[in-house]
């Protein structure tokens, strides 16, 4: 409604494009939405293309890639897959980076990766990458409730006590500390962890900090709100403090990510 009516776009979205989110074709047009079927009309129309997923063949549209679709100089907004800035892939294949960026140079295609934005407060209100953190660390503690499969908070009952469950988060970014917020709610006893010195933001939202070296953690430099790379030495001793913590604990959720690395 926004694009349509104070920006002027005209908004096409494909047929069954919401259903997952539970959002019908009616409901698009009810709001001035044209819907489209599945087919490469879409991409030949669009100027610009949102898309929460990297682009990809589509199996039925004749195995055609999406960017080989759109029209020269259209744009392609979504979430691009990461690359480490000192990998070199030697194929190029459906949703590798490298493939992706050389089907949009032959096509003429401007691609913005929302992944890439800054995480400052100029772009905050476009900082997607932090939404979808959230829904993914509250998502994981219903997964991790369901799995556990008993009462997280510690209880007496009649038919005896119930244990409170122990739950430990690795890397408490913005998906991490939401399930370290959720997981406590839902009446854990939470420890949680960072390569930053983040232990204020863990309690401020109900965890406890574990470090293997907590009081050189303060005195490391901070990397900017990002987590670092690790040498061998340090990664050896991060290796020994979850082998330790994780015969512990009920449930584990980890959400730890590298910039430009797979999580």
């Amino acid at each position: 409604l926004h694009l349509r009516e104070k920006l002027g776009f005209e908004v096409v979205v494909e047929a069954g494009c919401g259903e997952r989110s539970l959002i019908t074709d009616a409901m698009y047009e009810a709001v001035g939405v044209k819907i489209l079927p599945a087919g490469t009309e879409l991409y030949e129309t669009a100027d610009i293309l949102l898309k929460v997923n990297p682009p990809v063949c589509r199996s039925d549209i004749d195995g055609k890639h999406e960017l080989d679709m759109l029209k020269e100089n259209a744009t392609f907004i979504g979430f691009l897959p990461v690359m480490p800035p000192d990998a070199t892939p030697k194929n190029c294949g459906d949703g590798d980076f490298k493939d992706i960026v050389l089907r949009a140079v032959d096509k003429k295609i401007n691609l913005l990766s929302m992944g890439h934005l800054p995480r400052i407060s100029r772009a905050q209100k476009s900082d997607a990458l932090s939404t979808f953190g959230k829904l993914a660390g509250h998502r994981a503690c219903i997964e991790a409730a369901s799995a556990y499969g008993r009462i997280m908070p510690g209880e007496i009952t009649s038919a005896g006590k119930n244990p409170q469950a122990k739950a430990w988060v690795g890397g408490c970014g913005v998906a991490g500390l939401e399930a370290v917020a959720i997981l406590k709610k839902m009446g854990c006893e939470v420890y949680a962890t960072d390569v930053r010195d983040i232990e204020d933001q863990i309690i401020s939202v109900g965890g406890k900090f574990v470090h293997y070296d907590p009081e050189g953690l303060k005195k490391a430099k901070d990397s900017g709100g990002y987590a670092p790379k690790f040498g061998p030495e340090m990664q050896g001793m991060q290796d020994k403090m979850y082998a330790e913590w994780s015969a512990k604990m009920d449930v584990m959720i980890l959400t730890a990510a590298i910039p430009g690395r797979p999580p």
